[in-house]
Parts: structure tokens; sequence; C-alpha cells
């Protein structure tokens, strides 16, 4: 299980507050709440219709996507910036789920696998590219997020 997992649990999604919780302290759980729940009724059923649509597959080039999968790319959605443009989502063949963003003839590409693997390449111009590979954890990582910029903007 990957450590960005606990983001599904935080106590913010279920609401209310704390004994002796701020009027701010409040307000900022509301605001942190509502964005995650934008984020998944934006990004959830798109990744368990992945998962759907695939498991139905009985193409030998085309993987199902796993639940773990699923789980990690709906983490790495749930992270993803609030200024940042929403990526297609879509099922890789290998089974892992892509994030990609394209703008002006630059694009970046992010893939995630069930074991939380982060995959990602970008191209920006014909001398301008990057790849790798990272993992995730409770933050995107830094190289991943500059990637992204650097294509939006």
């Amino acid at each position: 299980m990957i450590a960005c997992s606990s983001v599904l649990d935080v106590p913010i999604l279920m609401g209310g507050t704390q004994s002796g919780e701020s009027l701010a302290a409040s307000f900022i759980a509301e605001q942190m709440r509502e964005l995650t729940m934008n984020r998944l009724e934006m990004f959830f059923p798109q990744i368990i219709s992945l998962v759907s649509e695939t498991s139905e597959v009985q193409d030998s080039d085309m993987s199902p996507v796993s639940y773990e999968t699923a789980q990690a790319a709906l983490c790495f959605a749930l992270l993803l910036p609030r200024s940042f443009p929403n990526p297609e989502v879509a099922a890789d063949p290998d089974g892992e789920i892509s994030f990609d963003w394209s703008k002006s003839g630059k694009m970046f590409s992010v893939s995630i696998s069930g074991e939380g693997r982060v995959s990602y390449a970008g191209r920006f111009s014909d001398k301008s590219k990057i790849h790798g590979i990272e993992q995730l954890s409770e933050t995107i990582p830094s190289e991943v997020l500059r990637g992204i910029e650097k294509t939006i903007r």
C-alpha cells in the first residue's frame, strides 16, 4: 500500500469539528473538504470507469487496471494543485493510469502504477525533454510538478 492512500482517510472528509477547534481551523477544514470532494467527484468516476472497461477487455495487448492502480491514481489526482488544468485520464496498455497535459505543441504525461510508481515524460521543444521515475507519497514529486507547469505555461 502506498503512503498516499491516507489521503482518502483524512478526518476532514467526515465533516464536523474537533472539540476546541478554532473558527479559522474549522473554515480551513471545510475548504479542504470541499476541494477534496470536488476532486473526488471529478476524477473518481473516470478512474473507476477505466477499471471497469479494462476488466472486460480480452485483448492480450491490454492489461486491466487494478484497484490498487485506481487508488494510487486517485491519490495522485487529489494531490494536484487546484491551479492546474485538468488532465486527460486514460488507461495505459500495461494497466497503469496516465494523466496527460498538452498545450501549444508541448506535452507532459504521468503514468501511475499500483505500487505508487510515478513514471513521467515531457517534451517541451525539440531540445527540451525530460523523463524519470519517482515514488508517490504525501506530495507529488517536484520534478512532476515542474514538468506540468512547463507544459501549461
